[in-house]
């Protein structure tokens, strides 16, 4: 009988959370077949069985959290293979290995007992909760607040984003991501915009790039699409990651400005409020710019709403 350990799922994860079983205790699948899906920061990921085998025990239940490493699940082959053959396969492992693993303590030690009356956070609502935790213990965040006047409501969100990403041509130093140890910043020649979008399962940062030659249909298109999907939890990974800078446009549901967080390794994140009819075809749009005081300064930053506010009235 081999054990079947959570593998390392890239971007620095360290921990899945287990959403449902596929298969029960002694279901027989093919190599490749989906076992289990787990639920990470970034995206639900079908983990497959590596071989043809029988599973023997789904060791995590549905809701919990496992870590990198962790067993998953016990199995056996319906055909006798050699030892090294089965343990050479990623995430495979033995069970005549030690592990301080246990069908009862899959977890390592990552969970806590609830105090009475808590409900645990599940899937998108609890890598929230992870994810702004870590964000407030690594950021020195700084916020700037303005607005603008513009002269038309429609199609701003698409808007936004071009201004954004022009903005962040004519200053790169807010489109760039912020290495700690030791202190470097790596400047992106791209825009790649991390939308929030509170979609029913939570909020949801889908990422798209935005580049000069991009025109507000396509834009509103994409920006369309992603919202489905979202609702859908149909994003791929690869849509979920490699944000430079991120945007939040919460105007839509109340507010005026804001201190939104920063998302390491981003350094800067830009929110708008709700939108305000001042006079006839002009509206005003409050705007909130959070950047990480360690990766840029304050004129760099100021620099960069400026810019924002000139590319807003002219797209």
């Amino acid at each position: 009988m081999a054990r079947f350990l959570l593998p390392d799922l890239g971007e620095g994860l360290h921990e899945a959370e287990v959403v449902t079983w596929a298969v029960s205790d002694g279901a027989q699948v093919q190599r490749g077949d989906t076992v289990v899906s787990v639920e990470t920061a970034k995206a639900i990921v079908d983990i497959p069985a590596p071989v043809d085998a029988v599973i023997d025990h789904c060791l995590a239940p549905a809701g919990s959290v496992v870590a990198v490493g962790a067993a998953l699940f016990d199995y056996h082959l319906e055909t006798p293979e050699p030892t090294a053959v089965a343990s050479s396969i990623v995430g495979v492992l033995p069970t005549a290995a030690p592990t301080l693993l246990t069908r009862a303590d899959p977890l390592v030690g990552l969970s806590s007992p609830l105090g009475d009356g808590f409900e645990a956070l599940q899937g998108v609502a609890r890598t929230m909760a992870v994810q702004m935790g870590r964000a407030q213990q690594q950021v020195a965040r700084v916020s700037l607040f303005d607005h603008v006047v513009v002269r038309w409501h429609k199609h701003l969100l698409a808007r936004t984003l071009l201004a954004l990403s022009a903005a962040c041509r004519d200053e790169g130093s807010l489109n760039a991501w912020y290495q700690a140890h030791p202190p470097a910043l790596r400047r992106h020649t791209s825009t790649r915009v991390g939308l929030a979008i509170a979609s029913r399962h939570g909020l949801i940062v889908p990422v798209l790039e935005i580049t000069p030659d991009c025109d507000i249909a396509s834009i509103e298109e994409r920006v369309l699409t992603l919202r489905e999907r979202a609702e859908q939890r149909q994003l791929s990974r690869q849509e979920l990651e490699g944000a430079t800078i991120s945007l939040s446009n919460f105007g839509g549901l109340g507010g005026r400005y804001a201190t939104p967080m920063v998302m390491p390794p981003q350094v800067a994140i830009v929110a708008t409020g709700r939108l305000s009819k001042i006079r006839k075809h002009r509206y005003e749009l409050p705007l909130s710019l959070s950047f990480d005081h360690r990766a840029c300064s304050g004129a760099e930053a100021a620099h960069f709403l400026s810019r924002l506010i000139v590319h807003l009235r002219t797209h």
